[in-house]
């Protein structure tokens, strides 16, 4: 299954995009992939692979991009969201709510998308994975210490919201 949505992906990325385009979004679904599945499997998010992801970013942004604003936008919306949203769930449920490595993702996500882009990930994650937690509720009885791999959730949307090419013109 990850071989052919890996395939898939690679095929979508060299038929649709640019070379320099197509080579960082192969990079980054690679990478997100990984991600997906260690994060799915053992609940964490090694720190090699953001770094990784952050190396292709930087490399792209300083070669190629014109709009670095918008990644650095991005990376800031998605850090100062997400991390007041752990900082403020953790004070009211006296546990860490999310992971540090869902906060090194969503940095990387935040460049690599924008802030628009990064603001839809992160809400069609948290529906998801709100949605599978009360699913996971109704079927195995209520209990608030469920984990959930975000970082799967981060990753698999991001990719899906990158591939959809929501267009805006808001703020640039």
């Amino acid at each position: 299954m990850i071989e052919i949505s890996t395939g898939l992906l690679w095929s979508y990325g060299l038929l649709n995009y640019n070379f320099e385009t197509a080579i960082l979004f192969l990079w980054m679904t690679g990478i997100l992939s990984i991600i997906a599945v260690i994060d799915l499997k053992y609940y964490i998010i090694p720190t090699s692979l953001i770094f990784l992801a952050f190396f292709g970013l930087l490399i792209y942004n300083l070669v190629y991009t014109s709009n670095l604003k918008d990644s650095i936008v991005g990376l800031l919306f998605g850090l100062s969201y997400l991390g007041g949203t752990a900082i403020i769930t953790s004070k009211i449920f006296k546990k860490q709510t999310l992971g540090f490595g869902d906060i090194l993702l969503i940095i990387i996500l935040g460049t690599w998308l924008g802030l628009i882009k990064v603001a839809i990930t992160i809400f069609f994650s948290a529906t998801i994975a709100l949605i599978v937690w009360i699913i996971m509720s109704f079927s195995r009885g209520f209990k608030i210490n469920y984990k959930l791999p975000f970082g799967f959730y981060l990753s698999i949307t991001s990719i899906i919201v990158y591939i959809l090419k929501f267009e805006y013109n808001l703020f640039f």
